[in-house]
């Protein structure tokens, strides 16, 4: 079994001058957020992959997934590193974007990237030694199976959210899948957070899943089941 994991990374530079005036030519004047927290960088990154180079040394390769501008301090000629414009895997009726979403749901079209991958958001930091059975476990992603409710307070999050929800339950049956998978849904691991599986059961769909702020394993395979 091909064991070699590569870690992806999303990133936007919203000081970039060029990016703003793209940005602003396709702009909806009347989108809800829109605001500047969304695009800003921290310039922090550099220890992102300080942290990934310390703690993380089994990485096979690192995919920078950007509008088409670098950190001026990113070493762009590192073997490990590839570097990859939104153009490069995503066709062109559908650009430009300025929503991670349509780059999260197309990352399996990254040329090379490896079966087994780990996706971070720029907010995300590896501070400790991690291993590559703290992702993937015989060839899966680890996991939590947790239910939850799709709908909350941030009303453009749970626009996303619910939109995929709606997919899922198209194509997957509650019951079958709890039935078939019923350690995986009831472990008593989860704790506390088993809770709320037991209590949102007797809904015939799926209301949501619970999802930890964490970078997300996953196979390239899974991308194309639907």
């Amino acid at each position: 079994m091909n064991n070699k994991i590569d870690f992806l990374i999303c990133w936007v530079d919203g000081s970039d001058p060029a990016w703003q005036s793209e940005k602003e030519k396709f702009s909806n004047k009347h989108e809800l957020d829109d605001h500047e927290c969304r695009y800003r960088d921290w310039d922090n990154l550099q220890y992102w992959f300080r942290g990934v180079e310390k703690f993380a040394p089994w990485v096979n390769n690192i995919y920078f997934v950007t509008w088409g501008h670098v950190p001026a301090w990113l070493n762009t000629a590192h073997p490990q590193l590839q570097i990859v414009r939104h153009e490069d895997f995503i066709d062109e009726e559908h650009l430009p974007t300025f929503s991670v979403r349509p780059l999260e749901i197309n990352l399996h079209n990254i040329n090379g990237l490896e079966e087994q991958f780990v996706y971070f958001n720029d907010d995300m930091f590896v501070i400790k030694p991690v291993k590559k059975t703290d992702f993937f476990v015989r060839g899966k992603p680890r996991d939590i199976a947790v239910m939850d409710i799709a709908i909350k307070g941030d009303i453009i999050h749970s626009c996303a959210v619910y939109n995929s929800i709606m997919v899922i339950n198209k194509h997957f049956n509650k019951q079958k899948m709890i039935k078939e998978n019923y350690a995986n849904w009831f472990n008593p691991l989860y704790g506390k957070y088993l809770i709320k599986t037991i209590l949102l059961s007797p809904w015939k769909i799926i209301t949501g899943f619970y999802t930890p702020h964490l970078p997300n394993a996953f196979l390239k395979s899974t991308f194309l089941i639907i």
